[in-house]
């Protein structure tokens, strides 16, 4: 698809539609989220869009787990209804 650089990147984006209904993949997506070998932007932004509440409770320990990806991290908090305290609470972190 456009914008998309990889195929997991399609798939993340894909799979943000299904989060909110399947727990598993709900799990998984939690899971490499905080690995910092396998998380992406893409995935970031489906949590954001397809688990807002969870993305929100813990962005902050994904900054610290991935701390070359605020950017794209606060990219990702715009997704969400309280994007504003969220993307403070990041800015927070750097200053």
């Amino acid at each position: 698809m456009k914008g998309d650089k990889t195929l997991e990147h399609a798939l993340w984006r894909l799979a943000a539609r299904l989060l909110p209904s399947e727990s598993g993949l709900r799990e998984l997506a939690r899971r490499v989220a905080s690995d910092p070998t396998r998380a992406s932007r893409a995935l970031w932004f489906a949590l954001a869009e397809g688990d807002g509440a969870w993305f929100a409770a813990h962005v902050e320990a994904l900054a610290r787990a991935h701390p070359g990806c605020l950017t794209d991290l606060m990219d990702a908090c715009r997704c969400l209804a309280n994007s504003r305290a969220v993307v403070a609470r990041l800015q927070g972190m750097v200053r």
